[in-house]
Order: C-alpha cells, then structure tokens, then sequence
C-alpha cells in the first residue's frame, strides 16, 4: 500500500471492478424493488432460492459481517502492511454502521423483519434458528460487509487487479445471506451496500490522509511484539465472538 495519501481518482482506478460488480446487483435489487414492491422480492428469493451451503455455513458467512469480526479480520490480514488502512477501516466499519443504526432506530424503527411479516405464511421458510423480529431497514451487516469489502478491494487490488471484482462477488453473497437465512428484505441489503461502500469510500479518503499525517509513527508498529500482539487479540475476538453468535443462535 502507499505510503502517500489517497485520492479518489487513483482509488477509482482500483476499485471500479468492485463497484462493477455490486452496480450490477444494485441495478437488479431497484428493478425487483419497483417491480415487485418491498415484500414482494423476499416472497421472490425465499420460493426460488436454495441453500447452496448448509444452515451452519450460512451463519459463519452472514457473521463475517458482524461488528467485531469483521475488523479483527482486516487487522489479521492487513496490520503488517498498512496498520493506518486497518485503523481507517475500523473507523469507516463504525461509523457506516452508526449510519445503518440511526435508519433503523429513528428512521424506520417500525419496518419489522420477514420472521414477523410472514409469520402466518407456511410456505414462507426462514432459515435463521433465532430470528430477530424488528428494525429491518436498512441491513447493518450488509452495510459492515460493503464497507469491510471495499477495504478488501482496495489492499488487495496490489495483488491483482482483478482481485476487486472477485471481493465484490464475495460481498454480494455475504449481504444476501441475510435475506436467504431469513431476516432481512432485499431492500435492506439493497440500501445498505450502497451505505457502506459508498459511505466507506469517502470516510476513507478523508481519514486515511488524516490519520497518515498523525500517525505516522504507527506504521512502526506494524513489525515485531506490537504486529503479533494486535494480530493475536484480532484472533481472539474473532474466535469469542463466533463462540458467542453460535451460542446466541
């Protein structure tokens, strides 16, 4: 990753393959929305759908996107290389995500979740053991998966370049998790990619020079006890924190 701080010309460079993929599934997403309406599209995937993975790997998936696991992920993988791109990451991840929060607390804290909507529907199957039943719109995880998954697209676009459009695909599938297990409308995940990698991508080109310009003693830690120290506790959280989802669940 370089050193000097990003722009969005060079970072569009990088991560249009990314956008690509997810303008596709947001162009279908609006088209089913008009269409059909907001219910009608999870009536649409839950008739035509199939588990293409078994209940368990379906909530390891959908929970790559949780709040904690999410950011250990990307100090994992990423601390060494850039630990100011893993500090920014962190911060666009709360921060789209207290977006995705305000919609559903003060916004629409009265659109109820599917489990509720068809809950007289026998034909209706809801594959979550344990659904929540409110404050649907819009999806938080999808909004956390977008946000972590244009940081993906944009370290790992220096591997390849075609590595964004495969981060992309990625993200679409992690964001539909939540409607294919059964607690989020399409529309939820719709508006929440959008709020996350679009909101991601800014926060990202504002903070990351900011923080570059403050922390640049930081990228000094990136080697030695203070790496394996960040990457250990990362590891952690992220086992304790599946333990606790799985445990909820």
């Amino acid at each position: 990753m370089e050193q000097a701080p990003l722009q969005f010309g060079n970072t569009f460079r990088r991560l249009w393959p990314f956008f690509a993929v997810l303008s596709v599934f947001w162009a279908i997403s609006l088209y089913w929305w008009i269409s059909l309406g907001y219910h009608e599209t999870f009536r649409l995937w839950n008739q035509n759908s199939f588990e293409i993975l078994d209940q368990v790997s379906l909530l390891v998936f959908t929970h790559f996107a949780d709040g904690l696991i999410l950011p250990a992920i990307i100090f994992i993988l990423f601390w060494r290389k850039d630990p100011i791109m893993a500090v920014t990451a962190l911060i666009a991840i709360l921060l789209t995500g207290f977006v995705a929060q305000f919609g559903k607390l003060v916004l629409f804290p009265d659109w109820q979740r599917p489990p509720v909507v068809f809950q007289n529907e026998a034909m209706v199957q809801i594959f979550h053991p344990n659904p929540p039943s409110s404050r649907s719109f819009p999806s938080g995880h999808s909004t956390s998966a977008a946000t972590g998954g244009l940081f993906f697209a944009l370290m790992l676009s220096h591997w390849r370049s075609w590595m964004p459009a495969l981060v992309g695909l990625f993200t679409v599938f992690v964001a539909s998790t939540r409607v294919i297990i059964g607690v989020h409308f399409p529309g939820d995940i719709f508006v929440g990619s959008i709020i996350g990698s679009v909101g991601g991508w800014l926060i990202c080109l504002a903070v990351y020079p900011m923080l570059s310009k403050r922390l640049g003693r930081l990228r000094q830690a990136q080697t030695g006890r203070v790496a394996k120290l960040v990457i250990a506790i990362s590891i952690l959280i992220v086992i304790a924190q599946y333990i606790h989802l799985y445990l909820e669940y």
